[in-house]
């Protein structure tokens, strides 16, 4: 794609070797010396709203990384696109969500750890499978939830 950034996959702060993610939302293995465009799983939400498009990479026995639940287990391997896009481009140390931007500086670090293990990555558009840059951003559970979007919407369109 034409002017397509690429930086290198991280998982929670852990770099994935072999693999680049772009920032129109699409994922590029090097694995055995040959570049390769990765497909990507788009998982539809049997409740009518939401979904996601995920992948699974393959990572070296030797690293490990923490699972969500932070148990100190392995990831399987199976990662959500549009945090791959996020972590890569916009990490949420340098985009808070806008209701905390004016006092992210001067936050306690317990506060900013609770904001990382928290924070949602919003589809401005509401499309959960565009995983483009341009289309993510990091809002609180609050603004993320689905029919305040909803009212929200109906509400502005008036």
């Amino acid at each position: 794609m034409k002017n397509e950034n690429w930086k290198p996959v991280s998982i929670r702060g852990v770099r994935l070797p072999y693999y680049y993610v772009s920032d129109h939302g699409r994922v590029l293995s090097t694995k055995g010396g040959k570049e390769r465009i990765l497909k990507i799983r788009a998982r539809d939400n049997s409740a009518g709203r939401g979904g996601h498009s995920d992948i699974k990479l393959s990572k070296p026995k030797d690293l490990i990384l923490d699972d969500y639940r932070g148990d100190g287990k392995t990831f399987a391997g199976t990662y959500q696109i549009h945090q791959l896009v996020m972590w890569a481009f916009k990490p949420v140390d340098q985009n808070p969500p806008d209701e905390l931007r004016d006092d992210w500086d001067s936050a306690p670090d317990s506060f900013k750890q609770w904001v990382r293990d928290t924070v949602v990555i919003d589809h401005i558009n509401d499309n959960p499978h565009d995983n483009r840059i341009d289309n993510l951003q990091y809002v609180t559970p609050k603004k993320n939830n689905a029919w305040r979007k909803l009212y929200l919407k109906e509400n502005n369109d008036n």
